[in-house]
């Protein structure tokens, strides 16, 4: 095989394992809080494994109808993030327009 071939396949598994240990870097918080949010109180607090014992899908459902008026709050959250979105579209779609 050709030296310079060999040389570009090193150089891309290197970068292609440079990447992929980034995005297990950035993936591995949003896995921990799912998998946090499907434990019990007591396993959640005492944070021994990574895995719950127990998988308790019924959080959810407590959480959208026990904690305070979430169904207010969730809406709330909505509105301001949609919001937020249309602000900076319109802000920015006005500065494109006046920098073209």
């Amino acid at each position: 095989m050709n030296t310079y071939v060999l040389k570009r396949s090193f150089k891309d598994l290197s970068i292609h394992l440079v990447l992929l240990i980034g995005v297990a870097w950035s993936l591995f918080p949003f896995l921990w809080m799912v998998l946090t949010s499907l434990k019990s109180y007591i396993d959640a607090s005492a944070a021994t494994a990574l895995l719950p014992q127990q998988w308790l899908f019924s959080n959810y459902a407590d959480a959208w109808n026990q904690v305070g008026n979430f169904p207010r709050y969730f809406a709330n959250t909505l509105f301001i993030g949609f919001s937020t979105v249309a602000g900076v579209l319109l802000t920015s779609i006005l500065a494109a327009y006046a920098f073209a």
